[in-house]
C-alpha cells in the first residue's frame, strides 16, 4: 500500500502528505475496475479511524490524489464532511428534500475552499477535478432542467435538479469549458430568477466567507429555499 502511495507523491505535495499522515493513517487502494466506465473516479472516506482513499485507474497526474489530500486537509481545519451533515439533514421532514444533492453541494463548498492552493501547489486548472464535468452536455442539462419544471412551478424534483446543476457549472475550473457551463447559467437565471438569486447569493457569500462553518450556510440556504417553496404554495 506505501509503494501505492509512492507512485502519487512528489515534489508538489510532499509537504501536504507528510503533514496529514502524521495526524492520520491514510490509505490508498486500487479498486477493480467499474462496470459503468467511470474509471476515472477517485474517492475518499473516513473509516475506522483512518482516511481511505481509493480509485479504480492508474493515472500520471498526482493531481488526483493531491485533491483527496486537500479533502482531508479541509477537514482538519473544520469543514464538516458529508457524514456529519447527514444526521442534521434527517432532523427536519422537508430538509429530506435536499437528500439526494447534498453529498454534491457539499463536495463543491470543499472545492471552493481548497482550489486556490491546489494552484499554489504547482497544479493547473485542467488537473483539478469538479464533479461530473465529464458527462457534461449543456443541451442535455437544459432539457433536464425544463423536464422538471413541466408545471410551470417548482416541485420537489425541480429545485433538487435546479440547486444540483448551478452548483455543477459554479464547481468548473477549467476554461475549456468555461463557455458551456455559462450556457448552463444562463438558463437556469432565466428559468427562476429569484430561485437563481438566492443560490448566487449563497455561493458568493461562501466564496468570499473566511469561516469553515458549512453546516450553518447550508442552513441558511435550506431555509432560504423552502421559505420560497412555502411562499409559491400559497
Amino acid at each position: 500500500m506505501e509503494d501505492l502511495i509512492k507512485k502519487y507523491i512528489d515534489e508538489k505535495n510532499t509537504n501536504l502528505y507528510n503533514e496529514l499522515k502524521e495526524k492520520y493513517p491514510i490509505t490508498l487502494t486500487k479498486y477493480d475496475l467499474r462496470d459503468d466506465g467511470k474509471n476515472y473516479l477517485w474517492q475518499m472516506s473516513f473509516q475506522q479511524n483512518e482516511y481511505r482513499i481509493g480509485y479504480y485507474e492508474d493515472i500520471n497526474s498526482t493531481g488526483f490524489f493531491t485533491h483527496e489530500l486537500l479533502h482531508i486537509h479541509l477537514i482538519d481545519k473544520g469543514f464538516s464532511n458529508f457524514p456529519d451533515i447527514l444526521p442534521d439533514i434527517k432532523e427536519g421532514k422537508k430538509n429530506l428534500i435536499f437528500l439526494p444533492i447534498i453529498h454534491h453541494v457539499n463536495n463543491i463548498l470543499a472545492h471552493q475552499k481548497f482550489y486556490d492552493d491546489f494552484i499554489k501547489m504547482g497544479y493547473t486548472p485542467q488537473e483539478f477535478i469538479s464533479d461530473f464535468n465529464d458527462a457534461l452536455n449543456p443541451n442535455q442539462i437544459i432539457t433536464n432542467v425544463d423536464d422538471a419544471f413541466l408545471d410551470g412551478s417548482i416541485p420537489y424534483i425541480g429545485l433538487t435538479t435546479f440547486i444540483g446543476y448551478y452548483f455543477t457549472a459554479r464547481d468548473n475550473r477549467n476554461p475549456n469549458k468555461e463557455d458551456d457551463f455559462q450556457v448552463i447559467l444562463n438558463h437556469l437565471a432565466n428559468k427562476d430568477k429569484e430561485l437563481f438569486q438566492i443560490l448566487d447569493n449563497f455561493w458568493n457569500s461562501w466564496r468570499y466567507t473566511k469561516s469553515l462553518e458549512n453546516k450553518l450556510f447550508l442552513k441558511s440556504l435550506f431555509e432560504q429555499t423552502e421559505k420560497l417553496l412555502d411562499e409559491r404554495k400559497k
